[in-house]
């Protein structure tokens, strides 16, 4: 069987989307199936191994979508096609497909599209591309019960097409276990946010709590991984503000070994979010045995479980607050460390795997 993938979210950096392709892509060929992933452009990280090719081809989203994609798939003879990015599916897809919804953030989180030149047009197309996807899919997985729940909210989708498979973040072969000293930081000495620059992350939010946090423990930091050319120098400008240029350390985007390598050594992971398809920075803290302080939304609820410090993310009090007690209770710290390693349990990529492998045999089967 040849399973095409896009592959355009795993065209730059990797980050969620970006791993799950690559994990779902590795795996499918690592059980014997012909994988051809999909580019629009050269991809800086190219998916690399056995049963696995990687076809670029060039071309404005919607033209390559709507022609140049389905071309392609007649030309590689694919078996099934995978939309991996929450949209995707053409109009006139030749061949069976899968769609992959991470989230419907666009839709849930309020004031999304007001940095668009015309916001109510922007949305409008977003729901429907995702509607003709959801449509023209013959299957659809979702990362989570929350986020199935919302398909069928917003689009009318039934419930037996749309499968619930769980990411997951796996520990990298190696772990850079000495970084924290090239960034000037003491082991367990400062909190990390690891979930990228983004508006939805809130980290003006985590920036004014941490403000609070320093007024009562001097000693502590704060590292922000990930980049964003138009957010970040307002987060700084912030930051300045509250004098607190020395305390707060952007990172920009790292190795997997060497950002596992902080979120271990981290006092905890901070991870006030206003929305989330999924929340892997939660499985990898998890994975490091770091606490987790969360927001208390519903999709964070279901994957983090008992396992994490909830908090409401939009009162910056209410985060200093839980920052606080986790710092002066190492008792509270063990817990939610012991908590955290039975809650990564249930996630693995070889269930991952195995669901998705399943999808594409009753696919075809009854196609």
């Amino acid at each position: 069987m040849i399973i095409g993938f896009d592959g355009r979210f795993a065209q730059n950096q990797l980050s969620g989307v970006g791993k799950y392709i690559k994990n779902l892509v590795e795996g499918v060929a690592h059980q014997g199936f012909k994988c051809i992933v999909f580019y629009s452009q050269k991809p800086k990280h190219p998916i690399i191994g056995k049963n696995i090719k990687n076809r670029i081809i060039k071309g404005n989203k919607y033209i390559w979508e709507q022609a140049y994609l389905p071309q392609a798939l007649k030309q590689e003879k694919i078996d099934i096609y995978h939309a991996t990015g929450n949209v995707g599916i053409p109009l006139f897809c030749p061949v069976p497909s899968v769609l992959t919804v991470h989230d419907l953030i666009p839709l849930i989180q309020k004031n999304y599209f007001s940095q668009s030149r015309f916001p109510p047009l922007s949305k409008k197309l977003y729901f429907w591309r995702t509607k003709t996807s959801l449509w023209k899919a013959q299957k659809i997985i979702t990362d989570t019960k929350w986020t199935k729940k919302n398909i069928i909210k917003f689009f009318k989708i039934s419930s037996s097409k749309i499968t619930v498979i769980y990411l997951n973040s796996s520990l990298p072969k190696k772990l850079d276990d000495k970084v924290h000293l090239r960034f000037n930081l003491k082991k367990e000495n400062y909190i990390i946010n690891n979930g990228g620059i983004d508006r939805r992350k809130n980290l003006a939010n985590l920036i004014s709590a941490f403000a609070l946090v320093q007024a009562k423990i001097p000693p502590i930091k704060l590292v922000i991984t990930g980049q964003n050319r138009e957010l970040l120098p307002i987060l700084k400008k912030e930051i300045q503000q509250k004098k607190l240029t020395q305390k707060i350390i952007f990172t920009g985007f790292l190795k997997e070994e060497t950002l596992w390598g902080l979120l271990k050594n981290a006092l905890c992971l901070c991870y006030p979010s206003e929305a989330e398809g999924f929340g892997l920075p939660i499985i990898e803290a998890f994975r490091t045995n770091t606490p987790v302080i969360a927001s208390d939304i519903p999709v964070l609820r279901e994957i983090g479980d008992s396992a994490c410090l909830f908090v409401n993310q939009n009162q910056p009090q209410k985060i200093a607050q839980a920052v606080i007690k986790l710092i002066q209770n190492p008792k509270l710290q063990k817990e939610l460390i012991t908590r955290g390693q039975k809650q990564a349990r249930i996630f693995s990529w070889e269930k991952t795997i195995e669901k998705t492998i399943k999808i594409y045999n009753n696919l075809i089967k009854n196609f």
